[in-house]
Protein backbone atom coordinates (compact mmCIF):
# COMPACT_ATOMS: atom_id res chain seq x y z
CA UNK A 1 0.00 0.00 0.00
CA UNK A 2 1.27 3.48 -0.84
CA UNK A 3 2.89 5.27 2.07
CA UNK A 4 0.66 8.29 1.37
CA UNK A 5 -2.46 6.18 1.82
CA UNK A 6 -1.13 4.75 5.08
CA UNK A 7 -0.23 8.26 6.34
CA UNK A 8 -3.75 9.50 5.56
CA UNK A 9 -5.22 6.48 7.35
CA UNK A 10 -3.00 7.27 10.35
CA UNK A 11 -4.29 10.86 10.26
CA UNK A 12 -7.82 9.47 10.36
CA UNK A 13 -6.78 7.17 13.20
CA UNK A 14 -5.28 9.92 15.35
CA UNK A 15 -8.42 11.99 14.83
CA UNK A 16 -10.45 9.06 16.16
CA UNK A 17 -8.12 8.85 19.18
CA UNK A 18 -8.59 12.56 19.89
CA UNK A 19 -12.34 12.31 19.31
CA UNK A 20 -12.61 9.36 21.68
CA UNK A 21 -10.87 11.42 24.38
CA UNK A 22 -13.06 14.46 23.69
CA UNK A 23 -16.46 12.79 23.87
CA UNK A 24 -18.48 12.10 26.98
CA UNK A 25 -18.11 8.58 28.39
CA UNK A 26 -21.79 7.84 27.69
CA UNK A 27 -21.52 8.80 24.02
CA UNK A 28 -22.56 6.20 21.41
CA UNK A 29 -19.92 7.57 19.06
CA UNK A 30 -17.19 7.15 21.68
CA UNK A 31 -18.38 3.62 22.37
CA UNK A 32 -18.01 2.69 18.70
CA UNK A 33 -14.65 4.44 18.23
CA UNK A 34 -13.12 2.60 21.17
CA UNK A 35 -14.04 -0.69 19.53
CA UNK A 36 -11.44 -0.32 16.78
CA UNK A 37 -9.29 2.85 16.86
CA UNK A 38 -6.21 1.32 18.56
CA UNK A 39 -6.38 -1.88 16.45
CA UNK A 40 -6.45 0.31 13.33
CA UNK A 41 -3.08 1.84 14.26
CA UNK A 42 -1.55 -1.57 14.91
CA UNK A 43 -2.81 -3.05 11.64
CA UNK A 44 -1.35 -0.05 9.79
CA UNK A 45 1.96 -0.56 11.58
CA UNK A 46 2.03 -4.18 10.48
CA UNK A 47 1.04 -3.12 6.98
CA UNK A 48 4.20 -1.05 6.51
CA UNK A 49 6.66 -3.21 8.44
CA UNK A 50 10.05 -3.68 6.81
CA UNK A 51 12.81 -6.22 7.09
CA UNK A 52 15.72 -5.18 9.29
CA UNK A 53 19.38 -6.16 9.27
CA UNK A 54 19.99 -4.73 12.74
CA UNK A 55 21.12 -6.99 15.54
CA UNK A 56 18.73 -7.43 18.46
CA UNK A 57 20.70 -4.97 20.64
CA UNK A 58 20.87 -2.32 17.89
CA UNK A 59 17.20 -2.85 17.08
CA UNK A 60 16.18 -2.36 20.72
CA UNK A 61 18.32 0.79 20.94
CA UNK A 62 16.75 2.17 17.75
CA UNK A 63 13.19 1.49 18.87
CA UNK A 64 13.88 2.82 22.38
CA UNK A 65 15.18 6.07 20.95
CA UNK A 66 12.26 6.36 18.53
CA UNK A 67 9.43 5.44 20.91
CA UNK A 68 10.50 5.50 24.55
CA UNK A 69 12.61 8.69 24.49
CA UNK A 70 9.56 10.75 23.39
CA UNK A 71 7.51 8.87 26.01
CA UNK A 72 9.83 9.87 28.86
CA UNK A 73 10.36 13.39 27.54
CA UNK A 74 6.67 14.21 27.15
CA UNK A 75 5.91 12.25 30.31
CA UNK A 76 8.19 14.49 32.39
CA UNK A 77 6.73 17.61 30.78
CA UNK A 78 3.20 16.31 31.42
CA UNK A 79 3.96 15.60 35.09
CA UNK A 80 5.27 19.15 35.59
CA UNK A 81 2.18 20.66 33.95
CA UNK A 82 -0.13 18.32 35.87
CA UNK A 83 1.35 19.17 39.26
CA UNK A 84 0.97 22.89 38.51
CA UNK A 85 -2.59 22.91 37.13
CA UNK A 86 -4.25 19.89 38.82
CA UNK A 87 -5.92 21.92 41.55
CA UNK A 88 -7.19 24.50 39.05
CA UNK A 89 -8.97 21.99 36.78
CA UNK A 90 -11.03 20.31 39.46
CA UNK A 91 -8.76 17.29 39.91
CA UNK A 92 -9.95 15.44 43.01
CA UNK A 93 -7.34 13.43 44.91
CA UNK A 94 -4.45 14.43 42.58
CA UNK A 95 -1.57 12.01 42.05
CA UNK A 96 1.49 12.79 44.17
CA UNK A 97 4.90 13.50 42.62
CA UNK A 98 6.29 10.15 43.79
CA UNK A 99 3.35 8.26 42.29
CA UNK A 100 3.64 10.28 39.07
CA UNK A 101 7.27 9.21 38.77
CA UNK A 102 6.36 5.61 39.57
CA UNK A 103 3.64 5.77 36.90
CA UNK A 104 6.17 7.07 34.38
CA UNK A 105 8.59 4.24 35.14
CA UNK A 106 6.00 1.44 35.42
CA UNK A 107 4.31 2.72 32.24
CA UNK A 108 0.87 1.20 32.72
CA UNK A 109 -2.14 3.48 33.11
CA UNK A 110 -4.19 0.85 34.91
CA UNK A 111 -2.73 1.72 38.33
CA UNK A 112 -4.15 5.27 38.08
CA UNK A 113 -0.73 6.97 38.29
CA UNK A 114 -0.67 8.23 34.69
CA UNK A 115 -3.44 10.80 34.96
CA UNK A 116 -0.89 13.44 34.00
CA UNK A 117 -1.16 12.20 30.38
CA UNK A 118 -2.96 8.87 30.15
CA UNK A 119 -2.81 8.54 26.32
CA UNK A 120 0.95 8.01 26.64
CA UNK A 121 0.24 4.40 27.72
CA UNK A 122 0.21 3.55 24.02
CA UNK A 123 3.93 4.24 23.53
CA UNK A 124 5.43 1.67 25.96
CA UNK A 125 2.84 -0.86 24.75
CA UNK A 126 3.84 -0.15 21.14
CA UNK A 127 7.51 -0.44 22.08
CA UNK A 128 6.86 -3.96 23.40
CA UNK A 129 4.96 -4.83 20.22
CA UNK A 130 7.94 -3.68 18.18
CA UNK A 131 10.15 -6.00 20.22
CA UNK A 132 7.74 -8.86 19.52
CA UNK A 133 7.96 -7.94 15.83
CA UNK A 134 11.75 -8.30 15.71
CA UNK A 135 11.35 -11.97 14.80
CA UNK A 136 9.20 -11.05 11.80
CA UNK A 137 11.76 -8.51 10.64
CA UNK A 138 14.47 -11.17 10.49
CA UNK A 139 12.45 -14.04 9.02
CA UNK A 140 10.51 -14.59 5.80
CA UNK A 141 7.16 -16.00 6.88
CA UNK A 142 4.54 -17.56 4.62
CA UNK A 143 0.83 -16.91 5.05
CA UNK A 144 0.51 -20.37 6.58
CA UNK A 145 3.16 -19.70 9.24
CA UNK A 146 1.71 -16.26 9.98
CA UNK A 147 -1.74 -17.82 10.37
CA UNK A 148 -0.36 -20.37 12.85
CA UNK A 149 1.39 -17.65 14.86
CA UNK A 150 -1.79 -15.56 14.79
CA UNK A 151 -3.94 -18.42 16.10
CA UNK A 152 -1.39 -19.24 18.82
CA UNK A 153 -1.25 -15.58 19.86
CA UNK A 154 -5.05 -15.44 20.11
CA UNK A 155 -5.17 -18.67 22.15
CA UNK A 156 -2.50 -17.36 24.53
CA UNK A 157 -4.40 -14.07 24.83
CA UNK A 158 -7.66 -15.86 25.65
CA UNK A 159 -5.89 -17.89 28.36
CA UNK A 160 -4.21 -14.82 29.86
CA UNK A 161 -7.32 -12.65 29.63
CA UNK A 162 -10.13 -15.03 30.58
CA UNK A 163 -8.40 -17.60 32.80
CA UNK A 164 -5.19 -16.20 34.32
CA UNK A 165 -6.51 -12.61 34.20
CA UNK A 166 -3.06 -11.00 34.00
CA UNK A 167 -3.16 -7.23 34.44
CA UNK A 168 -1.08 -4.11 35.15
CA UNK A 169 2.32 -5.39 34.01
CA UNK A 170 5.15 -2.88 33.39
CA UNK A 171 5.26 -1.33 29.90
CA UNK A 172 1.70 -2.63 29.33
CA UNK A 173 3.18 -6.01 28.37
CA UNK A 174 -0.15 -7.80 28.80
CA UNK A 175 -1.89 -5.27 26.54
CA UNK A 176 0.82 -5.77 23.92
CA UNK A 177 0.13 -9.52 23.98
CA UNK A 178 -3.62 -8.97 23.62
CA UNK A 179 -3.21 -6.53 20.72
CA UNK A 180 -0.27 -8.08 18.85
CA UNK A 181 -2.61 -10.15 16.60
CA UNK A 182 -3.61 -6.91 14.87
CA UNK A 183 0.03 -6.27 13.95
CA UNK A 184 0.26 -9.77 12.48
CA UNK A 185 -2.93 -9.18 10.49
CA UNK A 186 -1.37 -6.00 9.09
CA UNK A 187 1.61 -8.03 7.88
CA UNK A 188 -0.73 -10.57 6.29
CA UNK A 189 -2.66 -7.83 4.48
CA UNK A 190 0.64 -6.41 3.23
CA UNK A 191 1.73 -9.78 1.85
CA UNK A 192 -1.56 -10.24 -0.01
CA UNK A 193 -2.14 -6.64 -1.04
CA UNK A 194 -1.37 -7.08 -4.75
CA UNK A 195 -4.00 -9.81 -5.07
CA UNK A 196 -6.56 -7.67 -3.18
CA UNK A 197 -5.80 -4.65 -5.39
CA UNK A 198 -6.63 -6.63 -8.53
CA UNK A 199 -10.04 -7.55 -7.14
CA UNK A 200 -10.74 -3.97 -6.06
CA UNK A 201 -9.65 -2.47 -9.39
CA UNK A 202 -11.75 -4.91 -11.42
CA UNK A 203 -14.79 -4.70 -9.15
CA UNK A 204 -14.48 -1.22 -7.63
CA UNK A 205 -18.20 -0.45 -7.20
CA UNK A 206 -19.03 -3.93 -5.90
CA UNK A 207 -16.01 -3.82 -3.52
CA UNK A 208 -17.11 -0.43 -2.24
CA UNK A 209 -20.64 -1.69 -1.53
CA UNK A 210 -19.46 -4.89 0.17
CA UNK A 211 -16.88 -3.10 2.35
CA UNK A 212 -19.43 -0.42 3.30
CA UNK A 213 -22.02 -3.02 4.30
CA UNK A 214 -19.46 -4.95 6.39
CA UNK A 215 -18.39 -1.70 8.05
CA UNK A 216 -21.94 -0.72 8.99
CA UNK A 217 -22.73 -4.19 10.36
CA UNK A 218 -19.50 -4.32 12.37
CA UNK A 219 -20.18 -0.89 13.92
CA UNK A 220 -23.61 -2.05 15.07
CA UNK A 221 -22.12 -5.23 16.53
CA UNK A 222 -19.37 -3.25 18.28
CA UNK A 223 -22.04 -1.27 20.07
CA UNK A 224 -23.90 -4.44 21.06
CA UNK A 225 -20.69 -6.09 22.31
CA UNK A 226 -20.21 -3.49 25.06
CA UNK A 227 -17.69 -0.86 26.08
CA UNK A 228 -14.00 -1.55 25.34
CA UNK A 229 -11.18 0.01 27.35
CA UNK A 230 -7.54 -0.64 26.47
CA UNK A 231 -5.98 0.96 29.55
CA UNK A 232 -7.82 -1.42 31.89
CA UNK A 233 -7.70 -4.32 29.41
CA UNK A 234 -11.48 -4.64 29.18
CA UNK A 235 -12.35 -6.36 25.91
CA UNK A 236 -15.59 -8.04 26.96
CA UNK A 237 -15.43 -11.38 25.12
CA UNK A 238 -11.90 -11.23 23.71
CA UNK A 239 -12.43 -13.30 20.56
CA UNK A 240 -15.53 -11.28 19.63
CA UNK A 241 -13.63 -8.03 20.21
CA UNK A 242 -10.85 -9.32 17.95
CA UNK A 243 -13.31 -10.31 15.21
CA UNK A 244 -15.32 -7.06 15.29
CA UNK A 245 -12.26 -4.80 15.38
CA UNK A 246 -10.89 -6.53 12.29
CA UNK A 247 -14.26 -6.42 10.54
CA UNK A 248 -14.17 -2.65 11.07
CA UNK A 249 -10.52 -1.87 10.35
CA UNK A 250 -10.05 -3.97 7.20
CA UNK A 251 -12.99 -2.38 5.30
CA UNK A 252 -11.72 1.08 6.33
CA UNK A 253 -8.28 0.26 4.89
CA UNK A 254 -9.66 -1.01 1.58
CA UNK A 255 -12.23 1.78 1.32
CA UNK A 256 -9.36 4.28 1.64
CA UNK A 257 -7.68 2.59 -1.30
CA UNK A 258 -10.89 2.73 -3.36
CA UNK A 259 -11.62 6.39 -2.52
CA UNK A 260 -7.92 7.33 -2.91
CA UNK A 261 -7.83 10.64 -1.01
CA UNK A 262 -4.76 12.80 -1.67
CA UNK A 263 -3.89 15.56 0.81
CA UNK A 264 -0.46 16.76 1.87
CA UNK A 265 -1.92 18.21 5.06
CA UNK A 266 -3.33 14.84 6.06
CA UNK A 267 -0.04 13.18 5.15
CA UNK A 268 1.77 15.61 7.47
CA UNK A 269 -0.65 14.77 10.28
CA UNK A 270 -0.27 11.05 9.61
CA UNK A 271 3.51 11.30 9.70
CA UNK A 272 3.41 13.04 13.08
CA UNK A 273 0.85 10.96 14.95
CA UNK A 274 3.35 10.06 17.68
CA UNK A 275 3.84 13.70 18.66
CA UNK A 276 0.15 14.52 18.32
CA UNK A 277 -0.59 11.59 20.63
CA UNK A 278 1.88 13.01 23.17
CA UNK A 279 0.44 16.53 23.34
CA UNK A 280 -3.25 16.35 22.39
CA UNK A 281 -4.45 15.95 25.98
CA UNK A 282 -3.58 19.54 26.85
CA UNK A 283 -5.81 21.33 24.29
CA UNK A 284 -8.63 18.92 25.17
CA UNK A 285 -8.12 19.63 28.87
CA UNK A 286 -8.23 23.38 28.18
CA UNK A 287 -11.42 23.19 26.11
CA UNK A 288 -13.28 20.81 28.42
CA UNK A 289 -12.21 22.10 31.83
CA UNK A 290 -11.00 25.68 31.45
CA UNK A 291 -12.59 27.38 28.45
CA UNK A 292 -15.76 29.02 29.88
CA UNK A 293 -17.67 28.98 26.57
CA UNK A 294 -17.24 25.24 26.00
CA UNK A 295 -16.82 23.45 29.33
CA UNK A 296 -20.51 23.62 30.30
CA UNK A 297 -21.53 21.96 27.03
CA UNK A 298 -18.63 19.51 26.57
CA UNK A 299 -20.89 16.47 27.06
CA UNK A 300 -22.55 17.05 23.67
CA UNK A 301 -21.17 15.00 20.77
CA UNK A 302 -21.19 18.02 18.46
CA UNK A 303 -19.02 19.95 20.93
CA UNK A 304 -16.71 16.95 21.27
CA UNK A 305 -16.26 16.82 17.50
CA UNK A 306 -15.46 20.55 17.43
CA UNK A 307 -12.96 20.14 20.27
CA UNK A 308 -11.30 17.28 18.37
CA UNK A 309 -10.99 19.29 15.15
CA UNK A 310 -9.55 22.32 16.96
CA UNK A 311 -7.20 20.09 18.94
CA UNK A 312 -5.90 18.35 15.82
CA UNK A 313 -5.38 21.69 14.08
CA UNK A 314 -3.59 23.23 17.08
CA UNK A 315 -1.33 20.21 17.56
CA UNK A 316 -0.48 20.14 13.85
CA UNK A 317 0.35 23.86 13.80
CA UNK A 318 2.47 23.54 16.93
CA UNK A 319 4.45 20.59 15.50
CA UNK A 320 4.89 22.32 12.13
CA UNK A 321 6.19 25.52 13.73
CA UNK A 322 8.37 23.58 16.17
CA UNK A 323 10.04 21.71 13.32
CA UNK A 324 10.24 24.78 11.12
CA UNK A 325 11.64 27.25 13.62
CA UNK A 326 13.97 24.95 15.54
CA UNK A 327 14.93 22.76 12.56
CA UNK A 328 13.61 19.89 14.62
CA UNK A 329 14.42 16.42 13.34
CA UNK A 330 12.76 13.11 14.06
CA UNK A 331 14.39 10.92 16.66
Amino acid sequence: MKSKTVSILKAFGIFLIILGHSLDETSFLRHVIYGFHVPLFLILSGLVYKKSNLSLIDYVKYKFKKIMVPYYLFGIISIIIYLIVAKYIGETNPVSLSNCIFGLIWSNGENGFMRWNLPLWFLPMFFVIQLFAFYFKKTNLSNKKLSIILVLNIIISIILYDIVKITNLPLCIETAVYLFPFYIIGIMINQNLDFSKKIIVNKKVLSFLIMSIILVISIVLIYLNGIIDYVSDQYRIYIIFMLLANLTCIPIIFLSYIINVDSNKLVFIGNNTLYILCIHKFPIMFFKKVCPIIKNYSSFDSIGIMISIFTLILCSIFIYLFKKILCYRKW
